[in-house]
């Protein structure tokens, strides 16, 4: 949300006057000049400073006249702790950098009788890089010297950056010269060196430089040898034979070391994570995971000698998919019970169906036996199937299979049979399946079902029971109508009449049952019409989905069943002086009640002369925020003089107003209050622009013109904590609806609000 800082006027005069009396404003200290007994108020923060990172600097404000309080604020560079601060003078601790940052501070000075003036400096931080420390050690193995073509690994983990001013990006590993060559295992620009020894006939000592590099170019070095003796022996270990086996199939691995006597470890190199690794042992097993399609995975054992030698070996193991076949099951969802009458729904059910490993991804059903051939009302692909018993003389069984295919192609079958009645009747009425809705949705009555032996079959519809509803068609087969507005769940019956062309007719019935929506616990935007990008739009395009107008009550306005009036979905019910309702074309009302919210309103009073004036509930009149029982953060503001911006001569504060309001008994009430800014929200139709406000002007017809005070905001009994902090709260503009923080001393409207 976007917020805007308005400023005092009488504080802006002020300043203006200390611009031309010779005084330095916010940025200097001192008297504020000399003769006439000028007392400009003025705070100095201070020269702007330079400090190193990781060292500590003080700013220190000096403002006049004395006796006043400060408050600092950090306004650009890395966040510290410490803000905001609530002192004349505040130590700070420059922070770690890479690169020169600039601090920038903003102290506030309040003066004793509540003038405020500003001054700000900033602290530029400079970095210092520390030289980092090499360390490199023999990490394997772990003794030394090492045997001819043993694996030996260096490690560089112990190097660092002093005083964590930074971190190790970089690490180079080279031989020295006039040494044995080495076979380099792994390149030499990593933490760890890893390298083969090589064939020596003498002692021989191989040198070896670490350089490290930190993240700010710095860099050490570091010097270590490691010595090769050819009377040393290497250790070898075995993995044992790749391997290829099924899913959910226990595998064992086992290696063999030589020297014997060393010890063990399996880790996994790559396929699908097993908790088994990493694992110690000459022998592991685990179990291979259900798998879709052929797995691979590889092992790395490591054996290390009883004389600190080490040796690797890798086995893989290959791991086949063994399909499940999946297991078809048909419920019988309706008929409740059977044999399932002529021209009955029937709806077989295949959703049930399971795969022990996998998925089931199609459905498929057909027709095995019947003497008649069943045209579906749903697809033959889908998990459930549902078609209309076929109307005959002799009852009959039908039988109809349905095949399950899995994510692996495996198919399972179900045959089920469904005996069906037989009639003599020449006509039979099917109203179709009893429903359940929600209102304001259009429901459909499905009398297709009907059948005549002998001839085609007309239908009329009509209502037995249930709020009257609007049918369209009536005397078709289909017919359809809007659910009405219900406040519980509630049942509509209706009756089709069946008809054949010999007259012969018979009937049946159907139950709607109706359930109210939530739409919603606060009121809605107003919001009727869907846009795309040249203007309105029919709601429900796919092209421009999902707009406000089509949800909630702004989306069903044309059905609701409204207490009161206004547009939308909003519903207002005007009161009398005494709390009492009025009909809704009366234009003398005192108060208004919101039946959505059950919140009301206050109504002002509108006159023509200018504010101040005798009217307490005046629209022109205007308050600061001096409100201790809202929500006021710790500041509860001060309030404006009396007879200024208002007609009360106590005070023309928020609490002085509530409190007057309140002893008239204004409304047949005694609780009236500054409302929220949610509260206020309630009352904003975003549907209207910033030509005609934002309020409906049937109801809210008491707005001060926009002129007289260059807006209409109307203060909330809440403090904000953007900008000003403590020292502004939420104001709401009607004119456009955006929510704004002002200065707690502005003057501002105000409408009160209770709760029943």
């Amino acid at each position: 949300m976007k917020k805007l800082v308005h400023f005092n006027t009488i504080l802006l005069g002020i300043s203006l006057l200390a611009g031309c009396g010779g005084g330095s404003g916010g940025d200097t200290g001192g008297s504020g000049g000399s003769g006439g007994g000028n007392t400009t108020p003025s705070v100095n923060a201070g020269i702007d400073q330079t400090v190193n990172e990781q060292l500590g600097a003080t700013l220190n404000a000096v403002g006049y006249p004395d006796g006043g309080s400060y408050s600092w604020t950090q306004t650009a560079g890395p966040v510290l702790a410490g803000f905001p601060a609530a002192s004349q003078s505040v130590e700070i601790v420059a922070p770690t950098v890479k690169t020169e940052q600039t601090l920038s501070f903003s102290v506030e000075y309040t003066t004793t009788d509540g003038n405020i003036v500003n001054d700000s400096i900033s602290v530029k931080v400079l970095p210092v890089n520390r030289t980092p420390v090499a360390v490199a050690s023999l990490k394997t193995p772990n003794s030394d010297p090492v045997a001819p073509d043993a694996t030996v690994v260096l490690s560089a983990a112990d190097s660092f950056d002093r005083d964590a001013d930074g971190s190790i990006v970089g690490y180079q590993w080279t031989q020295g010269d006039n040494s044995p060559a080495v076979s380099v295992l792994n390149g030499n620009s990593s933490v760890e060196f890893h390298f083969i020894a090589p064939m020596v006939s003498t002692l021989t000592a191989i040198p070896f430089k670490l350089t490290i590099t930190d993240d700010e170019g710095a860099s050490a070095e570091y010097d270590i040898s490691v010595n090769v003796d050819p009377n040393l022996s290497v250790a070898s270990v075995s993995g044992g034979a790749d391997q290829v086996v099924n899913e959910e199939q226990t595998v064992t691995l086992s290696a063999s070391g030589d020297p014997i006597g060393g010890t063990y470890t399996w880790s996994q190199l790559s396929g699908d994570a097993l908790s088994t690794f990493p694992t110690t042992g000459e022998t592991v097993q685990f179990t291979t995971p259900p798998t879709k399609n052929i797995k691979n995975y590889e092992f790395r054992v490591s054996y290390e000698s009883p004389t600190g030698f080490l040796a690797y070996d890798q086995v893989k193991v290959t791991v086949n998919p063994v399909n499940k076949l999946p297991t078809a099951i048909v419920r019988v969802l309706s008929p409740a019970i059977l044999p399932a009458a002529p021209s009955a729904l029937v709806t077989l059910d295949g959703s049930a169906s399971t795969d022990s490993d996998g998925s089931i991804t199609s459905y498929s059903w057909t027709q095995i036996s019947g003497s008649s051939s069943i045209t579906p009302e749903t697809s033959s692909d889908q998990a459930t199937f549902k078609f209309r018993a076929p109307v005959q003389k002799n009852p009959e069984s039908y039988v109809f299979r349905l095949t399950v295919t899995d994510d692996e192609q495996g198919q399972g079958t179900f045959d089920i049979e469904i005996d069906i009645e037989g009639t003599d009747d020449l006509i039979v009425a099917n109203a179709g399946e009893n429903q359940i809705v929600d209102e304001f949705s259009t429901v459909t009555l499905d009398g297709e079902a009907s059948y005549s032996s002998i001839s085609t079959v007309s239908c009329s519809w009509r209502q037995l029971s249930g709020s009257t509803v609007s049918f369209n068609n009536p005397d078709n087969c289909t017919s359809s109508f809007v659910a009405p507005n219900v406040d519980v769940s509630s049942d509509l019956i209706f009756e089709l009449k069946a008809t054949n062309t010999q007259g012969d007719s018979a009937t049946d019935t159907v139950t709607i049952n109706v359930n109210p929506i939530a739409l919603g616990k606060i009121s809605d935007t107003g919001q009727t019409l869907c846009y795309d990008e040249a203007g309105t739009i029919s709601c429900g395009s796919s092209t421009y989905p999902r707009q406000d107008a089509e949800y909630g009550r702004d989306s069903v306005a044309d059905y609701l069943d409204k207490v009161g009036t206004g547009s939308a979905g909003f519903d207002f019910t005007k009161l009398d002086a005494n709390g009492d309702e009025l009909p809704n074309d009366d234009i003398d009302f005192a108060c208004v009640r919101d039946n959505f919210t059950g919140l009301i309103w206050e109504i002002k009073t509108v006159s023509n002369v200018s504010v101040p004036n005798t009217g307490l509930r005046d629209s022109k009149n205007t308050y600061t925020w001096a409100y201790p029982d809202g929500s006021t953060g710790g500041e509860s503001g001060s309030a404006a003089d009396p007879l200024t911006t208002c007609p009360s001569t106590s005070d023309c504060g928020l609490e002085t107003f509530v409190k007057e309001v309140n002893e008239s008994i204004y409304c047949g009430a005694a609780n009236w209050r500054v409302p929220t800014l949610t509260e206020l929200q309630s009352l904003v139709n975003y549907s209207k622009d910033s030509s005609t406000g934002v309020l409906d002007s049937a109801i809210f017809n008491d707005l001060p013109s926009a002129g007289l005070q260059g807006h209409q905001y109307y203060w909330t009994s809440e403090t904000s904590a953007d900008g000003g902090g403590k020292m502004t709260a939420w104001v709401l503009n009607f004119v456009n609806g955006n929510d704004n923080s002002l200065p707690k001393t502005s003057t501002v409207y105000v409408r009160l609000v209770r709760t029943p």
